[in-house]
């Protein structure tokens, strides 16, 4: 499952109170401009929507993956789902609901979660443990794996 994160849309039709169309940070540096968020979660590696979710533009992004994600949730019946987001994605509360519900996912960590000293100081201690660095792989048009990342693989811990 990939849930592609909310994007905010700049507008120039009319902002007002009952519309999705309302002002909020924009992307663009227009904050005269009418923000509309869009949020699709699709099957991958088919890129098949199974959810799309259209809101104001107003709001903080992190809150609102939860509700697209329970509606992903019940309309497949299945746990154990991989959801792969942005930093957004990774607040705490939506982590901990994926793990409660026996789902899983992949997101960057932002700097405030992990400050860059913490994170280096966390690289230099699996360096000095000689933890294996792991690829990150993908298969070509010619059926040919290539790597294209490179990094450790870490489990959470309670306090992250």
């Amino acid at each position: 499952m990939y849930t592609r994160g909310y994007n905010n849309l700049s507008s120039y039709a009319e902002v007002n109170e009952e519309g999705l169309l309302q002002l909020g940070y924009s992307k663009d540096h227009r904050p005269d401009l009418g923000q509309l968020k869009v949020a699709l979660a699709s099957l991958d590696p088919l890129g098949m929507p199974v959810a799309t979710e259209v809101l104001s533009g107003e709001k903080a992004d992190d809150p609102v993956y939860l509700p697209i994600i329970a509606r992903v949730r019940e309309g497949l019946g299945e746990k154990g789902l991989l959801y792969v987001g942005d930093c957004k994605m990774a607040a705490l509360q939506t982590r901990a609901t994926l793990q409660f519900q026996s789902d899983f996912y992949v997101c960057p960590l932002s700097s405030v979660q992990v400050p860059f000293d913490q994170l280096q100081r966390e690289i230099d201690e699996l360096r000095k443990k000689d933890t294996p660095v792991k690829n990150v792989e993908r298969v070509n048009d010619k059926n040919e794996r290539m790597c294209i990342a490179q990094g450790y693989a870490h489990t959470s811990r309670a306090d992250c």
